[in-house]
């Protein structure tokens, strides 16, 4: 049986939750009946490398990041290589993983050169709190253009879908939700008693962890000065993990707070699933999310969540996670340590693994609805 060609492409390579998507789906479909090519047009990071060799894929057509830092140079190379590219490939299904609208310019030159289904996927909300006028105006046109140039509509939240569809366009969307392997992130009290052992944290500390990109979207400034006010009343520690161009800021207001004894900065892992089974809580601030991969894995881990209220409200799983304002750390650190003098923590985590499998996130059952969605 001739195997159905699958592109999964997406414009930057970085270690983000649609990159950990995408190694999931290569990971976990029907190889018997599919073959995934992942195409970005810049790579940023290597925390993958090492899935994608066992899995025996490369990246294909990267570009040298170094030469277009410039994002206007590099919308217009990636655009460039794209449309001189997308016509030779051998490809079935094209699945677009978009994070503006200019992926809609994409989905048009895959539509025209005769892939047979073209699947646009909204996996972002908002363009970021920076001001980018010039980019604003061109997702505003282009989000209102996408005419027929894709087969399927698919959105992670009703925010991403909001922000990358039309009205008149959202009759067609499927919502799916994050494809995590919840499995992984149960919770194993083995592993948590050798991590707090292996970082020296004592039996009455609290541990907090945030992991994603060191970047302005995920307001890792305003993380540092919640944790300072719930450390100045809970005995604790806040691991931050990830890498970005945010690194001197946040170490600097680290440095500015007097927390270089309470906070530890990792710039990556490739076992995630052990900081979040020795920490006790996840946290979260970002100024916007599509819906986070990132906080299905912790509270698949059992860890209670403490969200941003400006991200969708589909990211809140179990019950003891909670949604809080980004605007004052003080009135947001008061939920969190009146909840952790409540005894609000003291739940089973290893049954939050369940409850996370059945509300729709595990593999199994998102990986049966894409195979059907790239059937042609």
């Amino acid at each position: 049986m001739k195997k159905t060609n699958v592109v999964e492409f997406t414009e930057a390579w970085t270690p983000g939750g649609v990159e950990s998507y995408i190694i999931n789906i290569a990971k976990n479909i029907d190889k018997d009946r599919f073959s995934i090519i992942i195409w970005p047009t810049q790579v940023y990071a290597d925390l993958y490398d090492e899935d994608l060799k066992k899995l025996g894929i490369e990246l294909y057509s990267p570009v040298r990041v170094e030469a277009f830092l410039n994002p206007i140079k590099r919308t217009i190379n990636g655009i460039r290589l794209f449309k001189k590219t997308v016509v030779g490939m051998e490809c079935d299904v094209i699945h677009i993983h978009a994070a503006n609208g200019i992926a809609w310019i994409y989905a048009r030159m895959a539509k025209r050169s005769g892939i047979k289904k073209v699947v646009f996927h909204a996996h972002a909300s908002c363009l970021g709190n920076k001001k980018r006028a010039l980019k604003q105006i061109i997702h505003s046109i282009l989000v209102n253009m996408p005419g027929n140039n894709a087969d399927v509509l698919l959105a992670c939240s009703d925010k991403a879908a909001n922000f990358l569809y039309p009205p008149k366009m959202h009759n067609r969307i499927q919502y799916v939700n994050c494809l995590i392997d919840v499995e992984r992130f149960r919770f194993a009290p083995q592993i948590r008693d050798e991590m707090r052992g292996k970082w020296r944290i004592k039996d009455s500390q609290v541990v907090f962890l945030n992991v994603g990109r060191l970047q302005n979207q995920k307001n890792h400034i305003f993380l540092l000065y919640l944790f300072k006010e719930i450390s100045s009343v809970i005995d604790s520690k806040l691991f931050i993990i990830g890498e970005g161009d945010e690194i001197e800021s946040i170490t600097n207001t680290i440095s500015e707070l007097n927390l270089e004894n309470e906070v530890v900065m990792i710039d990556k892992s490739r076992t995630i699933e052990n900081f979040m089974n020795m920490a006790d809580v996840f946290l979260l601030p970002s100024f916007h999310e599509g819906n986070p991969l990132v906080t299905a894995e912790a509270q698949a881990s059992g860890l209670p969540c403490y969200i941003s209220d400006r991200v969708t409200k589909q990211a809140k799983i179990l019950e003891q996670s909670k949604f809080i304002g980004i605007e004052d750390a003080k009135e947001s650190a008061k939920i969190v340590i009146d909840d952790y003098n409540n005894g609000s923590w003291n739940y089973d985590r290893i049954e939050c693994n369940d409850i996370v499998k059945r509300s729709g996130y595990d593999k199994k059952c998102q990986i049966r609805d894409l195979e059907t969605i790239y059937e042609v």
